[in-house]
């Protein structure tokens, strides 16, 4: 951990993985419900983003725009970052486990655990 603590590079990692699910929670996830409604968007079914209305402001144009929404979310990483860094390592982590699991049940690795069990056969 000292390690980390000491190295921008790792940093830099964390804060984008953190950047990305912050984001994602903010902008498409039901936990921040809440949060969309209260930013004029109406979520016509509440699971599905391609069926909710932004309205067209400034607010609307950033929780549409995944983009424009990181940029947003990445200033706040920032912040957090030079106050209080460790307060972005549950969503990095996070990220990293999400990645991980679409990794894990991506096609390509399901047939690569295929060909190596057929081989030890």
């Amino acid at each position: 951990l000292m390690r980390f603590k000491n190295s921008p590079f790792m940093w830099l990692i964390a804060g984008g993985l953190a950047t990305w699910r912050i984001t994602s929670i903010i902008q498409k996830e039901e936990i921040a419900s809440p949060i969309r409604k209260a930013a004029g968007i109406t979520e016509l079914d509440e699971e599905d983003p391609n069926y909710w209305i932004y309205p067209d402001t400034f607010i609307g144009k950033v929780f549409h725009c995944f983009w424009c929404g990181s940029v947003w979310a990445g200033f706040g990483v920032t912040l957090i970052l030079l106050i209080f860094p460790p307060l972005i390592l549950p969503f990095a982590l996070s990220a990293l486990a999400i990645l991980l699991k679409d990794w894990l049940d991506s096609d390509e690795y399901i047939e690569e655990l295929e060909r190596d069990e057929s081989n030890d056969s």
